[in-house]
């Protein structure tokens, strides 16, 4: 098998009719497809299981529905990945639309740790944007700028076996995974073409208020924290003023939604961290220029970060 195809479903039935069509348009040989539902109460499961049964077979040479108790989209993640039997994992969202042509293109690249490519996000009002991607990809790159997620790229199986989805995280977990891909220093091959489509509407946990959510964010910049504590001494210094950099945008996603001491009180809380101090006192000005409507503030500080250690070395 060249390639499982990974998607965890949780109450999503008035979605997966569109993702099944797109799925249906997939006709390349040695695909697996994967769905796992994270213990829906909808009709999402009985959906999926149906479409394996009467049709999924017809565009996979292999095609498996598996159930849980609901843990989230990283334990079904795992739980896939567990039964997958690609030479490449694709992990995709159940609420977005796949694009066949995305599977033809990244053939040639087999070989690679990971092949990106861009996509095409759709706004609540229908507008359609091609989200940029940052080259090359790096760890404070991936960091400040979020340059990976869950629907760009195919990852070697391989190369991923001993790298899990961290199942205490309930926001940014796909920010947090792909750090710790892209910590390992995998062959990256990057496509040009926006492929799949990705929605924005009112169920996603990426639109509650960052604010509403400051404690789950949190707990994932600790974790990732904690990644960083991993890594050798000589690297550590670049990655934590990306991590001060990623605090600092949150916090002023807080102050822009207008809870403006609560987005003071967590600069000040990740500024006690000593590893993080020097570079949220140096970059300051970028925070409060982003805070009063400054839009790519994450460029200033990669810019910063990069400028820093240029300097330093």
């Amino acid at each position: 098998m060249q390639i499982s195809l990974i998607i965890p479903i949780y109450n999503r039935e008035k979605f997966l009719p569109r993702l099944f069509r797109s799925l249906s348009q997939i006709s390349m040989q040695g695909m697996e497809l994967i769905l796992v539902d994270d213990g829906s109460t909808d009709q999402s499961a009985n959906l999926a299981k149906e479409f394996v049964c009467s049709s999924a077979h017809n565009f996979f040479e292999h095609a498996e529905f598996l159930t849980m108790p609901h843990r989230g989209p990283c334990a079904a993640r795992n739980k896939g990945f567990e039964k997958a039997s690609g030479e490449y994992v694709f992990f995709f969202d159940s609420d977005d639309e796949i694009n066949a042509e995305f599977f033809v293109d990244a053939k040639p690249h087999f070989g690679a740790d990971l092949i990106c490519a861009p996509t095409q996000n759709i706004s609540d009002n229908g507008k359609r944007q091609k989200r940029q991607t940052i080259c090359p990809t790096t760890p404070e790159a991936h960091m400040v700028g979020a340059v990976l997620s869950t629907q760009t790229c195919l990852i070697r199986k391989d190369f991923a076996a001993n790298i899990a989805w961290d199942e205490s995280i309930r926001r940014w977990n796909d920010w947090e995974y792909f750090l710790r891909i892209l910590l390992q220093k995998p062959r990256i091959a990057w496509l040009k073409n926006a492929y799949h489509k990705i929605y924005s509407h009112s169920e996603q946990i990426s639109s509650r208020s960052f604010s509403q959510d400051l404690k789950s964010l949190n707990h994932t910049l600790l974790v990732a924290f904690n990644d960083i504590k991993q890594q050798d001494v000589s690297q550590r210094k670049v990655l934590y003023d990306a991590l001060a950099a990623k605090a600092m945008l949150l916090s002023a996603h807080i102050y822009k939604e207008g809870h403006k001491e609560l987005a003071r009180k967590n600069l000040r809380y990740w500024q006690q961290q000593p590893s993080l101090r020097a570079f949220i006192r140096k970059a300051r000005p970028i925070f409060w220029l982003d805070c009063h409507g400054m839009r790519g503030a994450w460029r200033l500080y990669l810019w910063l970060i990069e400028h820093t250690v240029t300097i330093n070395s």
